[in-house]
C-alpha cells in the first residue's frame, strides 16, 4: 500500500488562512505525485475559501482529540485517561458516526497542526508524524502541555515545518529534528492593487472585537476623521473582503499572535496603508517602510496613528503611494505562489527520504 500524508484540519465555517495552507499543501502534493489528504471530523466537510479541491476523509482521530482536551482540561489525569479511551470515546463514535478512513497504517504519515501536537503524541505516539507549526503561540501551548502530562514532545516526529520566522524559532528551541521552511502563499488573485482609493477605513474586529469596537467609536466621536468611511469586515464571503479592501485608503490591524497574519498580506497586496498590531509574526513584511506598526495594545496610539495618517493625506494626497508600492511588491513577491510551490516540494523530498529508510515505497504508481 502506498504511503499516505494525512493533515490533520479543523473544521471552520469562517476564512481561515491556516485551513487555506493545509488545502494547497495537499493539493499541490497529490500534483508532485504524493498520496496526501485532508482529514476532517465530519462527513461532507469541505473549506470554501481556497481554490483547491484536495482529497478528504473523515477521521474520528479529530473527535478524539476533542475528548483529550475536554477531560484534560477538567479531570485528574488517570480520570480523564480512562474515559477518553473508552465510555467516552464510544459515545463519541455513536453520535457522530464513522469515518471512511479507517485506522492509521505503518506507511501513513499524520501531519498535526501545532495546536493538536500534544494530542497526537499522547494518542499516537509511535506514528510517524510532521508537525506543521502555522502558530508559534499555539506550538508553545502544545509543548507546555504535552510536558506537563509527562510525554515526550518528539514522540513520533520525523520532520518540522514553519511557515515563518516565529515558527521556525520556535520549533529550533524546542526540538532537535530537521526543519524546513515552507513559503506560504494566501490566495491574492482576489486582491487585485487598486491606485485609486476612497476616503475609507477598514477594519476586523474578529481578533479583538471590544477594542475594535472602542476604537471605532474614538474614531467616529472625536471628529478627527471627517470625510472618511469607517467599515468593519466581520463574517464576509472573500470576495466581499476583496472589494472592501480594493476600495478601502487605510487598513486598521488588529492582528494578536500571528504567524503572518493573511488580513495584512491581503490589505496591502490591494494597496491599502496598514495601521496598527503587527501581532510580531507578520514583522517579517509588516514593517516602518510597507506600513504603520503600533506597540502591541497601546489602544491611545493605534488611534492616533490613524487620525495623523488621514491628516497627512488629506495634506498631501500622494504622501502614501510609495508605502503602498512597496509593501504591495514586498508581499506579492515574498509570499508567490512559485515559492510555495518550489519550498513545498524541497520540504517534501526531505521528509520522504526520512520515512523511506523506515517504510519503504512512498510514491503512487
Amino acid at each position: 500500500m502506498a504511503r499516505r500524508y494525512l493533515f490533520l484540519c479543523p473544521e471552520v465555517h469562517a476564512a481561515s488562512g491556516g485551513v487555506a495552507v493545509i488545502y494547497d499543501c495537499v493539493h499541490e502534493l497529490n500534483l508532485a505525485g504524493y498520496r496526501a489528504a485532508v482529514l476532517h471530523e465530519k462527513a461532507g466537510v469541505r473549506y470554501v475559501n481556497t481554490r483547491n479541491r484536495p482529497p478528504i476523509h473523515t477521521t474520528s482521530f479529530l473527535r478524539r482529540a476533542e475528548a483529550h482536551r475536554w477531560f484534560a482540561s477538567r479531570k485528574p489525569r488517570l480520570v480523564w485517561q480512562a474515559l477518553m479511551v473508552g465510555p467516552g470515546l464510544l459515545l463519541s463514535r455513536l453520535r457522530r458516526g464513522g469515518d471512511d478512513l479507517g485506522p492509521f497504517g505503518p506507511q501513513d504519515v499524520v501531519v498535526v497542526p501545532e495546536f493538536l501536537w500534544d494530542y497526537a503524541v499522547r494518542t499516537a505516539p509511535d506514528q510517524p508524524k510532521v508537525l506543521l507549526s502555522q502558530n508559534s503561540f499555539a506550538h508553545f501551548n502544545a509543548y507546555r502541555r504535552a510536558i506537563a502530562l509527562g510525554d515526550d514532545p518528539d514522540a513520533g516526529l520525523v520532520h518540522a515545518i514553519g511557515i515563518s520566522r516565529t515558527c521556525l524559532d520556535a520549533i529550533a528551541m524546542l526540538t532537535k529534528r530537521d526543519v524546513s521552511h515552507v513559503v506560504v502563499c494566501p490566495n491574492l488573485s482576489l486582491f487585485d492593487y487598486a491606485a485609486a482609493k476612497r476616503p475609507q477605513i477598514a477594519y476586523m474586529p474578529r481578533k479583538r472585537p471590544d477594542e475594535a469596537a472602542l476604537i471605532d467609536q474614538l474614531l467616529r466621536g472625536r471628529g478627527l476623521i471627517d470625510g472618511y468611511d469607517l467599515v468593519a469586515i466581520d463574517g464576509k464571503p472573500q470576495a466581499e473582503v476583496a472589494r472592501i479592501l480594493r476600495d478601502s485608503l487605510f487598513f486598521i490591524s488588529f492582528m494578536k499572535c500571528e504567524a503572518l497574519g493573511f488580513p495584512a498580506l491581503e490589505a496591502m497586496a490591494a494597496g491599502c496603508v496598514v495601521i496598527g498590531y503587527t501581532g510580531l509574526g507578520t514583522e517579517e513584511y509588516f514593517d516602518a517602510t510597507t506600513g504603520i506598526p503600533v506597540a502591541e495594545g497601546d489602544t491611545a496610539a493605534l488611534v492616533a496613528s490613524v487620525e495623523a495618517a488621514v491628516a497627512a493625506h488629506k495634506a498631501d494626497p500622494t504622501r502614501f503611494d510609495p508605502m503602498r508600492q512597496r509593501a504591495a511588491e514586498r508581499v506579492r513577491s515574498g509570499y508567490s505562489e512559485d515559492r510555495f510551490r518550489t519550498s513545498l516540494r524541497a520540504a517534501w523530498e526531505k521528509i520522504d527520504k526520512t520515512v523511506e529508510a523506515n517504510a519503504g515505497p512512498a510514491r503512487n504508481g
